[in-house]
């Protein structure tokens, strides 16, 4: 049955979130914990030299407030301090732990020592929410101390962290003032990021504050959600960015050019469809929606609009992706199909939904906080003006984690109404198997068991977020790749490679003058204008752009590597012939995963990782693409 999307009549919870800042210390030659420090207030600090008495510590001040929920809040945690809780065996033997995932980040967590007795039993006991505050504020505690001019006394201090076993073993007053500065200085970024904001809890993402604040300041009307065969409908039609290579190889004299905020300018100005979705078999004009199709474009002088998904092997994986080709079958929403049709595809269609009613939605709320990032960026165009040495550090964007605050608020609203159903959620500890099966609706828990016996179990369940209006993500993504498709095709001899908001263009090329513009909204600005450029492509998200003066790398990009992590001249040359491998080598910290897992590795350590890259084979190599390099 159709639901109602309501506006909330406040921003903030009923009760303060009550949180407990958290920051470790460890070795990092072997991961070997040396400190965990904590702090409640932002005044004083408390430690702990083993993972049982914080949990024991932070379970008893939970207990003290038994109808409020206690979080505890590590910035990087997910990938850092918690994979040495979550892991430690002891803990484990007197308490239950759930974890959400993000890839192989821990994302949200709870921590509870009360054996439910029924599905529909909310009490956990005294409860501790896992929170990482980098997925709020994504940068480091130094920038994020400048950024909101907390004390001189209270920051991190300027300590290597391969020092810290060193001040362990010889100068523990040091090393407890750095310890005791990590924790203050984010106790108290985090108070006043709460009290810039207006917000009274702390969010898990910088997604879930950027949903409830449009729904809370910026909804005008409730929305409807629905569920059966067009939810799964328009889950078809949602596809990411378009990421594609056109051209393999060296070029000179490269032009690059991007969007200013792609998806918010595309929130801001189109309309939306409201409602329950309606179906049918033939297409409906003037009304949004989607529509299964099949398409013939016979224009092949510019590059295909419509993909259909295929299945590949990438690095040993299957993989489904989305292929960009001239003939084929897909769901597509509007904007996609009233371009096609514009430029003369054909088009069969089989049948679709849409909606009587269409709104733009956005305008307010991207307004508002478009106006808030462009005023950081007014303060770093004028501090680039002066001299270096006279620049106030903290009114620079790359130094103002508030910039990237907003940039994320901005671009991942519309993600979260497309936020899946199924949630998968690890559960470990004394009562894993009960808490999992409780857990698990859509299918039996799975258990799993690595080389030391630990057993876990992963539940599994449909839990439908209220939020889950999947047309709206969908609706903006096809109108993203629209955007980008108008420049590709009136550039077909000198598109190189694309990247959802982004072009690369070999010979000079330019764009024309209407286009461009530095900050307006859905404009065009031109990157690395201050260098002539040669480029050299290998793959999807696999390139770097030379300074052909200096000889310079000014960019560069390999997909799940490092960026300090680079190739050698020989290893570039060698992956210029397509199917080519390379192996690159680089530094990880291990993750929850990867310390769990049947081939365990050890808690909180960098470690070698190999990877091996096959230069791009497919999209710019099919046999009806126009000039294939």
């Amino acid at each position: 049955m159709p639901k109602k999307f309501k506006k909330l009549k406040d921003l903030n919870n009923k009760f303060d979130e009550i949180f407990l800042v958290v920051d470790i210390e460890t070795d990092y030659r072997d991961g070997t914990l040396l400190q965990i420090g904590t702090t409640t207030d932002g005044i004083s600090a408390i430690y702990h030299d083993n993972w049982l008495s914080f949990t024991e510590y932070v379970h008893k001040a939970a207990s003290r407030a038994p109808n409020q929920t206690l979080t505890i809040i590590a910035h990087n945690g997910g990938k850092f301090d918690w994979v040495g809780l979550t892991t430690d065996k002891k803990v484990l033997e007197k308490f239950n732990i759930s974890l959400s995932f993000s890839g192989a980040a821990i994302v949200f967590g709870r921590i509870y020592n009360l054996k439910r007795d029924t599905a529909k039993t909310k009490d956990y006991g005294a409860s501790i929410l896992i929170k990482d505050s980098y997925l709020l504020l994504p940068s480091s505690l130094k920038k994020l101390g400048l950024c909101f001019n907390i004390p001189e006394h209270l920051r991190k201090l300027d300590v290597d962290f391969k020092e810290i076993p060193e001040l362990f073993q010889n100068d523990k007053p040091k090393f407890f003032d750095y310890l005791k500065n990590d924790v203050l200085s984010l106790y108290t970024v985090l108070k006043e990021f709460q009290s810039l904001m207006g917000i009274n809890f702390l969010p898990a993402t910088a997604a879930s504050l950027s949903l409830k604040v449009f729904r809370s300041e910026y909804m005008k009307n409730d929305l409807s959600t629905y569920e059966g065969k067009a939810d799964i409908f328009f889950s078809d039609s949602y596809a990411g960015g378009r990421t594609e290579l056109f051209r393999i190889g060296d070029f000179d004299n490269i032009s690059c050019f991007d969007i200013n905020s792609q998806y918010p300018f595309q929130m801001r100005h189109r309309k939306i469809g409201i409602g329950i979705p309606r179906y049918t078999r033939k297409y409906i004009k003037n009304k949004t929606g989607a529509y299964k199709v099949e398409f013939d474009q016979l224009d092949t002088s510019i590059p295909p609009l419509l993909y259909s998904k295929t299945t590949v092997i990438e690095e040993g994986k299957e993989q489904l992706v989305h292929m960009h080709v001239y003939k084929g079958k897909g769901t597509f929403c509007t904007p996609e199909i009233e371009e096609a049709l514009k430029i003369g595809i054909k088009i069969k269609f089989i049948e679709g939904y849409y909606f009587e009613k269409s709104k733009i939605l956005f305008t307010d709320f991207i307004d508002y906080f478009y106006s808030k990032k462009e005023e950081i960026g007014n303060l770093d165009a004028i501090e680039m003006q002066k001299p270096k040495d006279q620049r106030i550090t903290a009114n620079l964007k790359d130094y103002n984690p508030l910039y990237f605050l907003y940039k994320l608020i901005l671009n991942s609203l519309y993600g979260k109404f497309g936020e899946k159903s199924e949630k998968e959620t690890l559960h470990l500890g004394i009562d894993a198997e009960h808490e999992a099966k409780l857990d698990s609706v859509s299918q039996q828990p799975k258990l799993e068991i690595d080389e030391d016996g630990e057993v876990s179990f992963k539940s599994f369940k449909n839990n439908r977020p209220d939020h889950r209006i999947i047309h709206i993500a969908a609706m903006i993504t096809s109108y993203a790749r629209v955007h980008l498709f108008k420049m590709l095709k009136k550039f077909p001899d000198h598109i190189i490679y694309c990247d959802t908001d982004c072009i690369h263009l070999k010979q000079g090329a330019t764009l024309p003058p209407e286009a461009l513009h530095m900050s307006e909204l859905g404009k065009w600005g031109r990157e690395y204008s201050d260098f002539q450029l040669r480029g050299e492509y290998r793959g999807k998200k696999w390139y770097r752009l030379i300074d052909r003066k200096t000889l310079k790398v000014v960019a560069r990009r390999i997909k799940g590597v490092p960026y300090k992590t680079t190739l050698t001249e020989e290893q570039w040359k060698h992956a210029k012939r397509v199917g080519n491998k390379v192996s690159i080598t680089f530094e990880q910290m291990t993750t929850y995963k990867t310390c769990s897992g049947t081939h365990k590795k050890p808690v909180n350590v960098s470690l070698p990782r190999k990877r091996t890259m096959t230069t791009y084979n497919r999209s710019c190599f099919l046999k009806n693409y126009r000039n294939p390099p």
